[in-house]
């Protein structure tokens, strides 16, 4: 993870730099948590307030490191777009295009449709959404009151611009999800003003660059996703004002949409989990932390496996290959009684880690 963060992290910086010296923010907050909050103020743009908007986006979706059998791998790449106009809360249309996926979500104000090519949504795709639709995480913004309380901790340094001619100052958000010597860690990125330009979570990395103000958030027109250092998505992004649209363009013929039909990630705290029968699951023994990524669908099974960062790549690909089991699934996830499909990230940290 420590790997993404600093392959990144100089052009990310650099080329957000621009916004850094335009931008007049409120004083440095107080406390770690408060930087997570005013950069969900900033970059969420479907609040109540926001200005409405057209959103092109053209992305690019990369292999990774499957451990599913070759007959079960499931992971799309190619070229897609994602388009979206939104003109309120409840008054929006998304639509995604990849390869043989397409997807239509609409929301009149009356009911809330969505049709689709497949009965779940491709990982690249689900990363793409994630980083148009939540760069901040709500759950660690506003945890769960009954969840542990999340350790947050500061970091300042700086990088040089890329003409040596400057020092560009960043500050980092972290919480460690093991002992920092094991280098897993879960982190936040920002310019001393408070911008958002990456975000390290569960090995993968999110970044913002070429950032713009749009009414009175902030919008990236790139987006890059990498995990230990290897792209995932990278993505184009043109946002510009709503013009004037119709009312078809927010319906469709079709039934509402059940809960659990929705062309976005849920998160963890949104819904109840997935219940997985681990017996038969073999992890190695030689690693010291590994991070993966998984898709269960709406009916109960796991739909992408992937790898996305480790201590030790090669080893753990060559231990995954060899001992790796699949995990059986009792009962689908489920949000509002409605199965649903979620994506999630896991870390397993070996005795070799743990202190």
């Amino acid at each position: 993870m420590r790997l993404s963060f600093f392959l990144a992290l100089n052009f990310v910086l650099i080329s957000t730099a621009v916004l850094q010296a335009k931008s007049k923010l409120n004083e440095e907050p107080s406390e770690e948590i408060k930087w997570l909050r005013r950069a969900e103020e900033q970059t969420n743009l479907r609040t109540l307030e926001a200005k409405p908007f057209h959103l092109l986006v053209k992305f690019h979706a990369y292999p990774g490191m499957e451990f599913l059998p070759k007959e079960k791998q499931q992971i799309m790449t190619g070229d897609g777009t994602y388009e979206e106009t939104w003109m309120g809360l409840h008054r929006w249309r998304r639509e995604i295009n990849f390869g043989a996926y397409h997807a239509v979500e609409t929301d009149s104000g009356r009911a809330r449709k969505m049709q689709a090519s497949s009965d779940y949504e491709p990982v690249r795709v689900l990363m793409l959404l994630d980083s148009l639709l939540f760069p901040v995480d709500k759950n660690m913004t506003w945890p769960n009151p009954d969840a542990p309380h999340i350790n947050w901790k500061t970091k300042r340094n700086s990088v040089p611009s890329s003409d040596k001619t400057r020092m560009i100052d960043f500050v980092q958000i972290y919480h460690s999800l093991a002992s920092e010597e094991c280098g897993y860690i879960s982190s936040y990125l920002f310019l001393p003003d408070g911008t958002l330009v990456q975000r390290n979570d569960f090995g993968l990395a999110y970044g913002w660059q070429d950032q713009v103000r749009f009414g009175e958030k902030i919008a990236a027109r790139h987006i890059s996703i990498q995990a230990g250092g290897r792209d995932l998505v990278q993505a184009d992004v043109t946002i510009e004002p709503a013009g004037d649209t119709s009312d078809e363009l927010f319906d469709q013929p079709v039934a509402p949409a059940e809960p659990g039909m929705t062309l976005r990630p849920i998160h963890w705290g949104d819904a109840r989990n997935p219940e997985i029968d681990h017996q038969g699951v073999v992890y190695g023994s030689r690693l010291s932390y590994l991070s993966v990524s998984e898709v269960y669908t709406r009916k109960g099974e796991i739909r992408e496996l992937e790898m996305v960062d480790s201590s030790d790549l090669k080893s753990t690909k060559l231990e995954f290959n060899e001992g790796i089991r699949h995990a059986r699934i009792l009962r689908p996830p489920m949000i509002d009684n409605s199965p649903c499909e979620i994506f999630m990230k896991d870390a397993f940290v070996y005795q070799s880690c743990q202190h």
